[in-house]
């Protein structure tokens, strides 16, 4: 989105060093053990030598390709005083509560505290800079909206599973497994059978 912050979570094209203080991109540019530009690429190439090894190849083109996350990135001198990292890693955070509430409005919940849908998704575009909406969000858009904002979060499956699109979203990109799995009971593990065992009221999750 224009003038999204969170943009700046994912770095591609010519790298830049990053302010350790203001974990914004500073004008030096990022190089890599030779001395050039480091230039990520969007596109990812994959080469399969064999049966055994799957990847991008183990070279400079290789190491270019491909986007790069930094929305957690790990500081160097945190480790030089032993664990006392600094780069916090969010439990749950207030803007989930925020889009939560928004879906739950959008399904047919009741709003409280004169909330509405869009006041609750624009409310997460403010503080990001990113464009506001003026009208109700739609599923599509919340769960557009939970990609952007959990980004790296490992919030994503839940998600997909939850607005219906796990297979459809996610499997696709497997498509050179023609003979995998994708049935829905496959969202779920089934309990194993020492849990089973200590109640005979337990029924076993469907479809095992």
């Amino acid at each position: 989105l224009e003038g999204d912050q969170r943009n700046n979570c994912v770095i591609g094209g010519t790298v830049h060093v990053y302010d350790p203080k203001t974990y914004l991109p500073t004008d030096e540019i990022a190089v890599d053990k030779n001395g050039n530009p480091i230039v990520l690429t969007k596109e990812i190439t994959l080469v399969k030598e064999g049966d055994i090894e799957l990847g991008v190849g183990d070279n400079i083109n290789g190491y270019s390709q491909g986007y790069r996350s930094v929305k957690f990135f790990v500081i160097d001198d945190d480790f030089k005083n032993g664990r006392n990292q600094s780069n916090d890693l969010p439990i749950f955070r207030y803007a989930d509560i925020l889009l939560t509430k928004a879906e739950a409005i959008v399904r047919g919940g009741s709003a409280t505290n004169g909330d509405t849908a869009m006041s609750l998704f624009n409310e997460i575009r403010s503080y990001v800079t990113a464009p506001t909406i003026d009208h109700t969000p739609s599923l599509q858009e919340l769960l557009d909206e939970r990609g952007r904002e959990f980004l790296d979060e490992n919030w994503r499956r839940n998600d997909m599973i939850r607005f219906g699109t796990f297979e459809s979203e996610f499997f696709p990109h497997y498509k050179g497994f023609p003979t995998a799995n994708f049935d829905k009971t496959r969202r779920i593990f089934p309990l194993h059978k020492d849990i089973m065992n200590t109640n005979p009221n337990w029924k076993q999750n469907p479809g095992y």
